[in-house]
């Protein structure tokens, strides 16, 4: 839907919790508190239950599936800025909690 009505060359900044190998260990471990994440089947994510018996559903998607789907839709992904969610240290990371893409339309 995005791409029908956007613009050629116009971008796209999406937001995500994107998990990879070495993050979805990390969190499935325990070692990035807050984000112990399940595996069922193809689809991660993270339940939390609250004092008021109110639950809460984080979902995470694979990064690669993300950028592949993007180029699919007809998206030229070209900007990756990993959030701080996964308290890694490193070049890239950004303030701010999720993960960000950047893409054009082709």
């Amino acid at each position: 839907e995005i791409h029908r009505v956007m613009k050629p060359g116009g971008r796209l900044l999406s937001w995500h919790f994107l998990v990879d190998e070495t993050r979805f260990e990390r969190a499935r471990s325990g070692e990035i508190e807050g984000y112990k994440i399940t595996r069922v089947n193809d689809c991660l994510w993270r339940s939390t239950q609250y004092e008021l018996e109110a639950w809460t559903w984080t979902f995470f998607y694979d990064s690669q599936y993300v950028l592949e789907t993007l180029s699919a839709a007809g998206f030229r992904p070209h900007g990756l800025m990993r959030g701080n969610w996964a308290k890694q240290q490193g070049a890239g990371i950004i303030e701010d909690h999720q993960d960000k893409i950047l893409s054009t339309r082709l």
